[in-house]
């Protein structure tokens, strides 16, 4: 996991550039990423990425890699369509978040600034932390 942690965000390491050119994983933050030729060590990233997967959220920046409804980026909710009866691509609606989702939920989005052009690129990392050995929210714990 420590490994595809890194082809996430150490994208100037050498290393990481090589990997990320040699099995095509470009910008996106991809749901899978198994390969039918592959290294061993590709493979071993690819058996941990759904884990990987799981745990990341994004901090909204440009909004221009942040899928609305397929990625988790509002923190404790995870992706929005296991809410809704069926997937919507299109832009931060706020009305549509209040006709299909929770109130709780709704209040988390508030106090997310929309994305904008002025904040710079969306951030991908870590949503949880280690506490006696235990992954727990960060939110949760007082991070």
């Amino acid at each position: 996991m420590k490994i595809g942690y890194s082809l996430i965000t150490k994208t100037k390491a050498l290393w990481v550039q090589i990997l990320r050119a040699k099995y095509s994983f470009h910008e996106r933050f991809s749901d899978s990423i198994i390969q039918n030729r592959c290294s061993y060590i590709w493979k071993a990233i690819a058996k941990a990425w759904p884990l990987l997967h799981n745990n990341m959220i994004w901090s909204t920046g440009n909004g221009r890699y942040v899928r609305c409804w397929e990625d988790n980026w509002v923190p404790n909710v995870g992706p929005l369509n296991q809410y809704v009866p069926s997937q919507d691509n299109g832009d931060w609606n706020l009305d549509l978040f209040r006709l299909w989702l929770p109130e709780e939920v709704v209040h988390r989005i508030i106090s997310i600034l929309p994305p904008s052009e002025l904040v710079g690129p969306d951030i991908l990392s870590w949503s949880r932390i280690m506490a006696g050995g235990v992954i727990r929210d960060a939110e949760e714990s007082g991070s």
